[in-house]
């Protein structure tokens, strides 16, 4: 009998194998979702895993809602840079490559805006990749983050529960990595020390944006801390220029930075410590040698200084004018000794502008010019520090106020891509300066109007708090003045008209 052939007329046809479809669940565990295989979600471990010897990952209690379309925010893919191993991007989640999305294509860009680091473009990805502890804070810190913008607010009530997807995701993820992190603690390995800091700095992020500025000081401190029990800061020295410093320069630059920027927060409890406490501006490279040979070694004095700085302003601002008579013989010598020492750093730093001008990097440049800013900011704010309501010496600082508004400006144009979140201190500080003290209030318009087109935090500080405060002094300065002209008139009437006629 000859074979039934199944072709019409003669021709083959080719059979087409046809594999069934199995929808495969958003539910199931971590390693099924990774493996790409249906997952039979059996509560604590699935089978499937267990059954062929492997670890199940356990279940993520709250997943993202489907990307639609590239323009879903985290949706962009990522693209791995060539020191990062392909490794890391095959081990996430959907969900986790969302977010790590989100934090190249985002969160980097945004805190290397006002300074160039090694921090954000190389040292937390590749301890992410290495690093479960890392890993889920990074993406908890991104989760977080794509969450307020959505919400198109710059940080998240914190009386407020969590009322969304990635939210509930963000403190999932924060949870995987405190856990991971205290299993981690309990290894001897020396590298242990650059984990706690950098999954420290990640949290101190992740608590600023959720508004528990309580949480992030304490994370804050807790990274300052370990590292003044390292050997170049029990010695008082540079650690940029320590031989035994066993942590990046970079992860000391960011705790710097938030160091000082948390320096006008008061939370009580221990007392504070500073990362700069202690470190000797005499002692830096930059005043031992009067010039400098790179903007790392200026990075050292310009950070002792700004310290010093953020500390001595506020103090000195909100004093009465009888409290700057009653303190004036203390407050004065430690005005000048600080107005001398900015003023050799701005000289320096303006030496080492004309030496490189041409030759440095952009982001290079961008960094000096920010610290060159903020040094005028410095000055401005110590001159004026000691003259209290005195409108008549503080009138004679108008041209210096338009000067560091028009380089405000200046920066600002030269921003583009302007996030709503960095570490790094840029104009916030000096805004503030400006929107509070000049004694021109077209200036401080302008300065309003300056903090409302780009709504953003630098740290701990917050655009949308800036302005309100500035306003409100704004607001009790003009009631006075009337007040005073309201007084000064009627005082006018009754010399020219003692009998009331």
């Amino acid at each position: 009998m000859p074979a039934i052939s199944n072709s019409t007329y003669g021709a083959p046809t080719t059979v087409r194998r046809r594999i069934a479809q199995t929808k495969r669940s958003r539910a199931g565990c971590r390693t099924c979702r990774l493996r790409k295989v249906k997952c039979d979600e059996a509560p604590g471990a699935c089978q499937r895993c267990v059954s062929t010897g492997r670890v199940c990952d356990g279940y993520d209690m709250h997943r993202l809602p489907v990307a639609t379309g590239s323009k879903t925010i985290g949706a962009v893919k990522p693209r791995l840079p060539a020191s990062i191993s392909s490794n890391l991007f095959k081990a996430m989640t959907s969900d986790e490559r969302r977010c790590f999305s989100y934090f190249q294509n985002r969160e980097i860009p945004a805190n290397l805006m006002f300074f160039d680091s090694a921090l954000w473009k190389r040292l937390v990805l590749q301890m992410a990749q290495a690093e479960p502890a890392v890993y889920h804070a990074m993406i908890a810190l991104s989760a977080v983050h794509m969450d307020t913008e959505i919400k198109d607010v710059l940080v998240l009530h914190p009386e407020v529960p969590p009322d969304s997807a990635l939210h509930l995701f963000a403190l999932e993820q924060l949870g995987r990595s405190y856990a991971l992190l205290q299993q981690r603690c309990s290894s001897q390995d020396p590298q242990i020390l650059q984990v706690t800091l950098v999954t420290c700095l990640l949290y101190t992020l992740f608590d600023m944006i959720q508004g528990q500025y309580e949480t992030a000081y304490t994370h804050m401190q807790n990274g300052v801390r370990i590292l003044k029990d390292v050997g170049p800061f029990k010695r008082q020295q540079d650690p940029f220029t320590a031989n035994d410093l066993p942590v990046e320069g970079c992860l000391v630059a960011g705790f710097a930075f938030l160091d000082i920027g948390f320096i006008h927060f008061d939370f009580g409890g221990p007392p504070r410590v500073h990362l700069n406490e202690g470190q000797d501006f005499e002692r830096t490279v930059l005043a031992r040698q009067g010039y400098i040979s790179s903007l790392q070694e200026g990075r050292q004095a310009y950070n002792i200084i700004a310290s010093a700085l953020f500390q001595f302003l506020p103090q000195a601002w909100h004093l009465s004018d009888a409290d700057i008579a009653a303190q004036y013989h203390r407050l004065q010598p430690q005005q000048i000794l600080l107005l001398s020492q900015t003023g050799r750093m701005l000289r320096v730093f303006e030496a080492y502008a004309a030496q490189s001008a041409g030759r440095l990097r952009a982001p290079e440049q961008q960094g000096l010019d920010m610290l060159i800013y903020h040094i005028h900011a410095f000055l401005l704010g110590l001159r004026i520090c000691l003259v209290g309501s005195n409108r008549a010496a503080r009138a004679a600082y108008t041209a210096d106020f338009a000067a560091l508004l028009a380089e405000t400006e200046a920066l600002m144009a030269r921003v583009p891509d302007q996030p709503s979140v960095t570490l790094d201190l840029g104009v916030l500080p000096p805004l503030h300066l400006i929107s509070t003290f000049c004694p021109d209030y077209r200036l401080r318009l302008q300065a309003f109007r300056l903090l409302q087109t780009w709504p953003h935090r630098e740290g701990p500080f917050d655009s949308d708090l800036t302005v309100g405060l500035a306003m409100e002094r704004m607001r009790k300065e003009l009631t006075l003045m009337r007040r005073y002209d309201d007084a000064a008139t009627a005082s006018r009437r009754e010399a020219t008209d003692p009998g009331g006629d």
